[in-house]
């Protein structure tokens, strides 16, 4: 995403947004660089527990409770799978929406694909499922399990970025007692174990079983960053049609700069020459998605009409901000961002618009006007959240009026 914002001094004592100009550019499912410009501010964009996953065993009822916006979902159908192989051991097979890692092996054979799950004659480098009535002529993987004295037979799939959802058609889970379990892991840290259907005495028929996070853990940021696959007893169970769906990080900034007479002792003051200035820079994130933590920075060009006040911007009022700095921070609802004006706050007196907080200088509190600071570099620590309300920081900073 690319956000592009200027304003300018209409007049030597008034300042307003005279001019602004958006475009939008995706690089990734995410917002990864953001930059913005204000007078001319630029700003480069830098989770709660899970509370449940939901597991269904029913296509139909899976699809009902996927949410309907923000959401890119796919599955693969390994239709491109034309021979008998193995699934990898070493670095993974990647495919539309996951990547998956097979280990050991079972009594019965190792993980592979089949390009029909049914095929009576395939037998090496791994057996397909003919054996059961109920294999269907779907392209898949067989996976291997067992436990660690019978091979260690595992999968793990690796959804890509994102996923709130993961679904599968599976055959011949849980053949005569429980023999394979699930453990879905999440970015919170969290594992929970799915044991799968109830056993069937001989031959399980076809099944379904998909795992959604809830709304409030999506909300929170929380991703299916593991699903494992592993055994029980020895067994061989028929994997096919992998559904994933991802939660679509769409950040919606708004950004405003406002400017009011600084006047401690409430003594009418008006915009002339030797009046000073706060002007507060707010932003505010009303998408779905956060912004990349740690990659927010902010660059204001200060108008060539004023002098910066480089002392602490409560000198000679109100203490209203606890930092003993030039520029005060506001958190006007929950954020996930801090400030700290030590680390995250820099200076530069170049005429040449700073692209990179590298780019600015440490410029000591000296307690004087300064007209040689150009641009004020600020870069906080933190994520700027999405939510309700809406979360949003602001940043004051005090001029004069030449």
């Amino acid at each position: 995403m690319r956000l592009v914002w200027k304003s300018i001094f209409h007049s030597r004592y008034m300042e307003r947004i005279v001019k602004y100009f958006l475009s939008v550019r995706r690089a990734s499912a995410h917002c990864s660089v953001l930059v913005c410009l204000v007078g001319s501010f630029i700003f480069l964009p830098a989770q709660l527990k899970a509370q449940s996953l939901n597991t269904y065993n029913s296509q139909p009822s899976y699809n009902s409770a996927l949410p309907t916006t923000n959401i890119n979902s796919s599955i693969e159908d390994f239709s491109s799978v034309f021979t008998n192989t193995l699934v990898s051991q070493t670095a993974g097979d990647i495919w539309t929406g996951f990547i998956v890692l097979a280990s050991g092996n079972s009594t019965f054979g190792v993980s592979g694909y089949c390009p029909s799950l049914n095929d009576p004659y395939a037998s090496v480098p791994t057996a397909c499922m003919d054996y059961t009535p109920f294999a269907p002529s779907n392209p898949g993987i067989v996976g291997a399990f067992a436990t660690a004295v019978n091979g260690g037979g595992t999968l793990e799939f690796t959804p890509d970025a994102d996923t709130i959802a993961f679904a599968f058609d599976y055959v011949d889970w849980n053949d005569s007692s429980e023999r394979s379990a699930v453990q879905v892991g999440l970015s919170d840290g969290t594992t929970i174990d799915i044991t799968g259907p109830p056993f069937s005495a001989s031959f399980p028929p076809p099944g379904f079983m998909g795992f959604i996070l809830d709304s409030t853990a999506i909300q929170s940021g929380v991703r299916i960053t593991r699903v494992f696959w592993y055994g029980l007893e020895s067994e061989l169970v028929g994997i096919y049609n992998v559904r994933t769906s991802r939660f679509q990080n769409d950040t919606n900034l708004s950004v405003s700069k406002t400017s009011t007479i600084w006047d401690p002792t409430s003594a009418g003051l008006f915009r002339t020459p030797g009046t000073e200035i706060l002007y507060r820079v707010s932003i505010t994130n009303s998408g779905t998605g956060e912004l990349d933590g740690d990659s927010l920075l902010i660059v204001d060009d200060l108008p060539s009409e004023v002098e910066f006040w480089n002392g602490d911007i409560d000198a000679g009022g109100t203490n209203i901000y606890s930092d003993v700095a030039p520029v005060g921070f506001e958190e006007v609802a929950g954020s996930g961002v801090s400030f700290d004006p030590s680390s995250d706050l820099r200076f530069s007196t170049s005429t040449t618009q700073p692209s990179d907080f590298s780019d600015c200088s440490v410029v000591s509190m000296d307690n004087v006007f300064r007209s040689d600071i150009r641009f004020i570099c600020i870069r906080p620590s933190g994520t700027l959240r999405s939510g309700s309300p809406d979360p949003e920081i602001a940043f004051v900073l005090r001029a004069r009026i030449k």
